[in-house]
């Protein structure tokens, strides 16, 4: 056994880079019982996602058109080409959708019904929306749901979704005691006209950092047992109001990339298509088509389908992680009148290597000041993840926090530097893992005297996210079992 391994990546805060590090995991490319891994040791959500994947679903309230599964050009249909995972189905069903058996699919429906034959491939289930929880009434309600279900859908994800604030921590904290549901699971739409930003998105920080927390604690909250937690990110525009606008690519991606950095492991878009919403309609940035269609997709669709690429390279290594620290560089307009409760800042106590961590913005947005800097730390759910070479690992991820509205990823770029002292650990390389290819990179360090190293990466025109891994150089004996 050799000294913990510390993963570091810097992530330059263009919003098309994803932002993890992590440290020697194995490249996972099969079935969890292909390749032989016990997963008895793991609660009942992270078993099924480990089994069914990492999720990048969108939701869809369907077309007029009922065959939007198979539209699309010479590149194939355009849900082939947006490299979701799964789509979460709200009001049709997925044989009016033309799903065919066995295919995955999500579902908001208040009842399945005739849909037996679909079952097989249903990922995941959340019991209606926001439902009041602090309601005892409801909370028995939907305790009395999820023991129906459970038992008859076995691999499926049961949960449901609240909205920010919604439920009081001390009734979320019943719920999970009575209902024991396989993931928590919230909204947050940040990019609307009554968030005060200033440079940091606080309040989705806020709020995802509650639900972190409070899926980390596990039905009891001893945090023996922590569960699995996923979110909706923000891909509409709300019309005529305004009241929601339409995220910029850099928005978009900081939306998701702090999710990964918490340890989010279901990303869901809201929405794949346009929806009517009363006298409004939740208007999709990925289709110039009318409400209830998806036909000519935006320029907004294929670089979002390039996010997901890039985010399946990185999802079997994200759901076999759990997070066990967040911090927070602050940027420089930090609004100075809150707190995330959930998030410490970060300081050198954090890490056993790292020493400083710094940003400097290469660009004009947020008017040239630096943008937040976040960074994740993780360890295996199970000590089998680190693979045969390596033991008791620890695992970064670091997030440029950097973003504007109307500001391209490209354009919020930052410089993020990383100092490290390695001491006596003979650590002598760091690994990370490409979002681009999915394999393993040597990362080159700069020798700053004594046993430093400094660690310089600037992501130009992408978005960033990496996974990572220092390691002592006799554990790289078999790369391609590294991550």
């Amino acid at each position: 056994m050799h000294p913990p391994l510390a993963l570091r990546i810097g992530v330059r805060r263009d919003p098309c880079l994803m932002h993890i590090a992590l440290v020697g995991l194995m490249v996972w490319g099969t079935a969890a019982a292909a390749r032989g891994e016990d997963l008895s040791g793991l609660d009942r959500g992270h078993r099924i996602l480990i089994e069914r994947g990492f999720q990048l679903q969108a939701t869809t309230f369907g077309t007029e058109d009922p065959n939007w599964w198979t539209n699309g050009d010479a590149n194939g249909t355009y849900w082939e080409q947006s490299n979701f995972t799964t789509p979460h189905f709200w009001v049709r069903t997925p044989a009016q959708q033309n799903i065919s058996i066995g295919d995955p699919w999500a579902s908001a429906l208040t009842n399945l019904g005739s849909h037996v034959r679909h079952r097989e491939g249903l990922v995941s289930w959340q019991w209606r929306d926001e439902e009041d929880l602090d309601d005892p009434a409801i909370r028995a309600w939907v305790k009395g749901w999820f023991e129906l279900e459970r038992p008859r859908l076995p691999n499926t994800l049961l949960y449901t979704n609240e909205g920010p604030l919604q439920v009081s921590d001390a009734n979320m904290r019943l719920y999970m005691t009575e209902s024991q549901p396989d993931m928590l699971h919230l909204d947050e739409y940040p990019f609307r006209d009554d968030t005060y930003f200033n440079g940091s998105p606080w309040t989705l920080y806020f709020q995802l950092s509650r639900y972190r927390e409070l899926a980390l604690g596990g039905h009891d909250g001893t945090r023996t047992t922590p569960i699995p937690y996923g979110t909706y990110v923000q891909t509409f525009i709300k019309t005529p109001t305004g009241d929601w606008w339409h995220p910029s690519e850099s928005e978009a991606r900081m939306n998701q990339f702090t999710a990964w950095t918490m340890g989010y492991k279901m990303i869901n878009t809201w929405t794949f298509d346009d929806t009517p919403e009363g006298p409004n309609v939740l208007d999709s940035i990925f289709f110039d088509a009318p409400v209830n269609s998806t036909a000519n997709p935006t320029p907004e669709f294929f670089w979002y389908a390039e996010l997901n690429r890039q985010a399946l390279n990185l999802g079997d290594s994200l759901v076999r992680l759990l997070s066990t620290d967040l911090r927070i560089v602050q940027g420089e307009k930090w609004p100075g009148i809150f707190w995330p409760d959930w998030m410490d800042e970060w300081d050198p106590n954090a890490d056993p290597y790292i020493t400083s961590i710094s940003a400097e913005n290469l660009g004009t947005a947020n008017d040239g000041d630096a943008g937040d800097v976040l960074v994740g730390y993780f360890e295996p759910l199970l000590e089998q993840f680190d693979g045969p070479v390596f033991e008791d690992q620890t695992y970064f991820m670091i997030t440029n926090g950097l973003h504007d509205p109307n500001t391209s990823a490209a354009d919020a770029t930052q410089r993020i530097t990383v100092d490290f002292d390695f001491g006596g650990s003979g650590i002598t390389s760091l690994l990370k893992l490409s979002r681009d290819t999915g394999l393993a990179e040597v990362v080159a360090l700069q020798a700053l005297g004594g046993h430093s190293i400094g660690w310089c990466m600037t992501w130009k025109g992408e978005r960033v996210t990496c996974l990572s891994s220092l390691t002592a150089r006799r554990s790289c004996r078999d790369r391609s079992r590294v991550m």
